[in-house]
């Protein structure tokens, strides 16, 4: 979107991003890295486990001896001017006044593997409602709320001003290419936590799970419109 030119990645700081096996392969393969670098896990338990099961893509891993169930994500790491709030492992950040900025204020902040970023940055800040419709929120309201603590207390906004059509209409195609992509992968990737979790292993087998899975798979495919 239009407005992201102007962002200081208040998106890549507050959240933890999801990933799917799909986006795990592609950026190992786009970049040449291992994916153990850049993917951290979170254990999750209590009610959170309970409503998550089965809906969600969580995996048994039994590094620790007895299995416990874990979501994936991208790194945070710690920022260079945001300190402890940290930010995506693949964000990239520069101060404006150091560039000579005439366009941008403050800390500049783009994606270091924006060509092969996973299909929740891809999507944000769109979804699919449960009717199946595309359905578009603006971060600017949506957690500037006064009486959000948590929103007060960091350092950013997530985007630097409200969000205008045009800002959604440039780009309305690829936002649904990109929905309907992201829909495939998660079921897929659900499915296959489904299948790990019967035989669940140490986290090292992880990637060569993944990559036999989707070897065989039938790639997503968009018919482009006439």
């Amino acid at each position: 979107m239009k407005v992201c030119k102007t962002c200081n990645a208040g998106c890549c700081r507050a959240f933890r991003v999801p990933v799917t096996g799909f986006d795990i392969l592609r950026i190992m393969r786009t970049i040449d890295i291992d994916p153990y670098f850049f993917c951290g896990v979170e254990e999750i338990t209590g009610e959170r486990l309970e409503k998550a099961l089965g809906k969600d893509p969580l995996f048994l891993f039994t590094d620790r001896g007895e299995p416990k169930y874990f979501e994936i994500y991208l790194k945070s790491v710690e920022g260079k001017y945001f300190g402890f709030h940290g930010k995506c492992i693949f964000l990239q950040e520069w101060d404006a006044k150091e560039l000579n900025s005439q366009e941008i204020d403050g800390i500049i902040g783009r994606c270091g593997i924006y060509d092969c970023r996973p299909l929740t940055c891809r999507t944000y800040p769109s979804k699919i409602d449960k009717d199946g419709k595309l359905y578009m929120f603006d971060p600017y309201y949506e957690h500037t709320d006064p009486e959000n603590k948590r929103w007060q207390a960091l350092p950013y906004g997530l985007c630097p001003r409200p969000i205008e059509q045009e800002d959604f209409r440039a780009g309305v195609n690829e936002y649904i290419k990109n929905l309907l992509h992201a829909n495939y992968e998660m079921e897929f990737f659900i499915e296959l936590s489904k299948k790990w979790n019967q035989n669940p292993d140490i986290s090292d087998k992880f990637i060569e799970f993944l990559e036999k899975e989707y070897q065989d798979r039938l790639p997503f495919r968009v018919k482009d419109s006439e």
